[in-house]
This record gives structure tokens, C-alpha cells and sequence, in this order.
């Protein structure tokens, strides 16, 4: 079980990381550049009306808390700290 939850997340850190990148080399044409205020806004209006209204940043945190206290508790101590911080770092940041 814990092999398997180590793999989720080691398979979430890596599609953000290709994400991350696959933004930052996309936003480097010229085009991007023409289309990024429209859909900045269309991004904007969907994440306060869909995403804030449905409550899901708190129902997230609190996945990454149940799954923290589940690897403190019943696992390895170091993975469930190391699993909560960052998760305590971006809600912070996002804040």
C-alpha cells in the first residue's frame, strides 16, 4: 500500500514537472503572447465560478492532510512530514 501511494505521487511530481515545462516552452512563441490576456481571463472566471465555488482547494488540502497523517501514523515518519510540507507550503502560497 505504500509502495503504491509513493508511485502516485513520484507520477503526480512528474507530470507537474512536464507541465511546468511544456508552459514555459509553449509561452515562448510569439503567438502565445497574442492569445495569453484572453485566456487569462477565460481562466480567471472559470477558476472563481467553478473551481472556488465547488470548494475543491480545501477538499484537496485536506486529501493531502488525511494521506500525511496516514504515512505519520501507520508508515514512515519522514515521507508523511516531507508530503505535508509542501502541501503546507502551497496552500500558504496560494493564500
Amino acid at each position: 500500500m505504500n509502495l503504491l501511494g509513493e508511485l502516485c505521487f513520484m507520477a503526480v511530481k512528474w507530470v507537474i514537472a512536464f507541465c511546468c515545462w511544456l508552459m514555459a516552452w509553449a509561452l515562448g512563441f510569439g503567438l502565445a503572447k497574442l492569445l495569453l490576456p484572453p485566456i487569462l481571463s477565460v481562466a480567471n472566471s472559470l477558476h472563481i465560478q467553478v473551481i472556488m465555488q465547488m470548494g475543491l482547494p480545501d477538499l484537496f488540502l485536506s486529501v493531502c492532510a488525511l494521506i500525511a497523517v496516514i504515512r505519520i501514523f501507520f508508515g514512515d515518519r519522514a515521507k508523511g512530514v516531507g508530503d505535508a510540507a509542501p502541501s503546507i507550503l502551497l496552500a500558504a502560497l496560494t493564500a
